[in-house]
């Protein structure tokens, strides 16, 4: 009976004070420390030391650009869409224009002469003196010869020829063609290029080929062929002004081969006309 008692007694307190000792929150966890290594010391040589060299990953070189794609002069595959309003319009557009340091020489921009329609442009590099001042290539003595090598020589009216210059405005009389100067009129020529879409493009002189050519081959060189340049057959022959200060003696084989270069871009523009060629 005793052992009862005690029993019972025993299993009262467990059902009062055991939620007690549930309750009872456990002691945090102890942190285990991490031994941490002594710095090195660091001596007075090695604490004025230069600090050491960053680590370069050497790049690979870039691909060179095909020649084709290294200027917009001589890698116009086709011509843009003719401007809105046509050669007007553009001269209109450019008569005001600063893009290169020839605006602080020029008396006026020389556009250019002709028909929009025609089949051959001619090109020379810049405008002269005199067209300078005037405001009108094909004047003057290169110029009248200039009109004789075309009336006569390729029995075309010179108004049915296009003449334009490969930069517009005067540099003074010992100004050579740079390459930023033909750069910044690259824009115009292509556009009136665009309106004109002539047959062939015959280009007078050494400066105005190598520019327009993007080479520096000298005239000889590159007379006798057929260049190309937007798509349109090229031909280069002499300026009138060089054969102009020649000597009678001089002039005569240098006109007879530019007669001959003449010969060539005839025949070229009868022949993208599907007519016959002319019988030279």
């Amino acid at each position: 009976m005793a052992a009862f008692e005690q029993l019972r007694a025993a299993r009262l307190w467990v059902q009062r004070f055991a939620p007690w000792l549930l309750e009872v929150e456990k002691p945090p966890a102890r942190k285990r420390r991490i031994a941490r290594r002594p710095a090195p010391a660091v001596t007075k040589a090695a604490r004025h030391a230069p600090p050491p060299a960053e680590r370069t990953v050497p790049r690979k070189p870039p691909t060179a650009a095909p020649a084709q794609a290294r200027s917009s002069l001589a890698t116009a595959a086709s011509l843009p869409n003719a401007p809105v309003g046509g050669l007007a319009a553009l001269a209109e557009r450019y008569q005001a224009c600063l893009r290169c340091r020839r605006y602080r020489t020029r008396t006026m921009v020389v556009f250019g002469r002709g028909s929009e329609q025609a089949d051959l442009l001619m090109l020379a590099a810049a405008p002269s003196a005199q067209a300078d001042q005037s405001g009108e290539l094909s004047v003057g003595a290169a110029g009248r010869l200039l009109e004789r090598m075309v009336e006569r020589g390729m029995e075309l009216p010179i108004e049915s020829v296009y003449l334009t210059t490969l930069v517009k405005c005067h540099g003074g009389e010992e100004a050579r063609l740079l390459d930023d100067e033909v750069a910044a009129c690259s824009e115009l020529l292509r556009a009136q290029l665009a309106c004109v879409r002539p047959r062939v493009l015959c280009v007078l002189g050494e400066a105005a080929a190598q520019a327009l050519l993007q080479t520096a081959q000298p005239l000889e060189e590159l007379r006798g062929q057929w260049h190309s340049y937007a798509g349109l057959p090229l031909r280069v022959s002499y300026h009138p002004g060089w054969l102009e200060s020649l000597s009678p003696e001089e002039a005569r084989p240098a006109k007879r081969k530019a007669w001959d270069d003449l010969k060539a871009v005839v025949q070229r523009v009868a022949a993208t006309r599907g007519g016959t060629l002319l019988p030279w």
